[in-house]
C-alpha cells in the first residue's frame, strides 16, 4: 500500500512495524525471555520509537524547535493532521507496550519512558482536528482515530478526567452531525492520508532514513 507521497510511504512502512513487535512484547510477557532475547526486543522497540519521533521532527512543523508556536487562527491541513495522529497513535502504542514489557521483566526499575506525555500530544492533536475543517464528516473522521486510542489509554489508566474529555469531544462532534455513525468513523480515519495536497514539499530522507531502520 503506497501514496503519492515520500513523506506518507515511510509513515506507514513504519506503522505497519508496529502490530507486530506489540504481538511479540505480548507474546514476551506471557513467557520467561533469556537475557539476550530481551534485551533485543527493547531494541527493536526502542528503535523504532526514535524513528517515529524522527519522522514527526523531520515532517511535523508543531515538532520542529526552530518553528514558532502556531497561532489560534492558524489551521493545519487535514493531511497534516492525519500524518502527525498515527504518529503519535503509534508512539503511544510502543511506548505504552515497552512500559508494560518493562514492568513484567524488571519491576524493580523505573521505566524508561512515561506514556503520560504521549498521550498529551495525542490529545493535542485531536484538538487541532476539531479547528482545522468546519465540514463536520471531514471532522469527525479526523478525531475517531486518537479518540479511540485515548479513551483506551484512559480506561486503562483509570483517568476518569481522560475518559470524559473524551466522551465530550465525541459528542461536541457528533451534534455537528447526528446523520453519522460514529462506529463506522474509524475505519475511515487514515483516508486523508491519500489525499496528498499539491503543494506539499518532499523532504530527501537521503542516509538518515536509511541510518535509522
Amino acid at each position: 500500500m503506497s501514496t503519492r507521497s515520500a513523506k506518507v510511504n515511510f509513515l506507514l512502512d513504519l506503522a505497519f512495524r508496529v502490530p507486530p513487535l506489540l504481538e511479540e512484547i505480548d507474546a514476551a510477557n506471557r513467557t520467561e525471555l533469556q537475557m539476550l532475547d530481551s534485551k533485543s526486543l527493547r531494541e527493536n522497540i526502542s528503535t523504532l520509537k526514535k524513528t517515529f519521533e524522527f519522522w514527526l521532527q523531520s515532517f511535523c512543523v508543531s515538532s520542529r524547535p526552530d518553528q514558532e508556536p502556531s497561532t489560534p487562527k492558524a489551521r493545519t491541513p487535514i493531511h497534516d493532521l492525519t500524518c502527525e495522529s498515527l504518529c503519535r497513535i503509534c508512539l503511544l502504542l510502543l511506548v505504552e507496550g515497552l512500559t508494560d514489557f518493562e514492568a513484567h521483566n524488571q519491576p524493580s526499575h523505573p521505566p524508561t519512558s512515561t506514556t503520560e506525555s504521549y498521550a498529551n500530544q495525542l490529545r493535542k492533536t485531536a484538538t487541532l482536528f476539531t479547528t482545522a475543517t468546519k465540514i463536520p464528516v471531514v471532522k469527525a473522521r479526523g478525531v475517531s482515530g486518537p479518540l479511540h486510542f485515548l479513551d483506551r489509554y484512559y480506561s486503562r489508566t483509570g483517568d476518569v478526567a481522560g475518559m470524559q474529555w473524551c466522551q465530550q469531544l465525541k459528542e461536541s462532534v457528533c451534534r455537528e452531525a447526528p446523520y453519522l455513525s460514529w462506529d463506522v468513523m474509524l475505519p475511515w480515519s487514515l483516508l486523508a492520508l491519500y489525499a496528498i495536497p499539491l503543494r506539499t514539499t518532499e523532504v530527501a530522507l537521503g542516509a538518515d532514513r536509511r541510518a535509522l531502520i
